[in-house]
């Protein structure tokens, strides 16, 4: 099952919890003070120079890594939203197969 359009979050994260896997790079999560699809806890920040590497703990996820890009303004014990970058995913099934083949279209995504 592909996910597509800008629907229900919820919907996928159920899904994926089943049955299901997400692949997503460390920069390609999109990250605010303000809001996005999941919040989270910043446990460790890495400061690497002209980058930070942030371990976010997010309720019913988990752990995830983020590369934030010349940012100063992100420190551990804070929140932060992060949203996916959709066309960005990979998503595979429980069977390990690959579900959302099509990378150039603009509507892939989780939800």
């Amino acid at each position: 099952m592909a996910y597509r359009g800008l629907g229900d979050m919820e919907a996928a994260r159920t899904h994926l919890a089943q049955r299901g896997t997400v692949g997503i790079r460390p920069e390609h999560f999109e990250y605010s003070h303000e809001a996005g699809d999941w919040e989270g806890k910043i446990v460790v920040e890495e400061q690497l120079g002209s980058d930070a590497i942030l371990y976010v703990e997010v309720p019913t996820v988990g752990l995830i890594t983020v590369r934030a890009v010349g940012e100063r303004n992100y420190h551990g014990g804070e929140n932060i939203f992060l949203t996916l970058h959709r066309q960005r995913c990979h998503v595979f099934g429980d069977d390990d197969v690959r579900l959302n083949r099509d990378r150039n279209a603009s509507d892939q995504n989780l939800n």
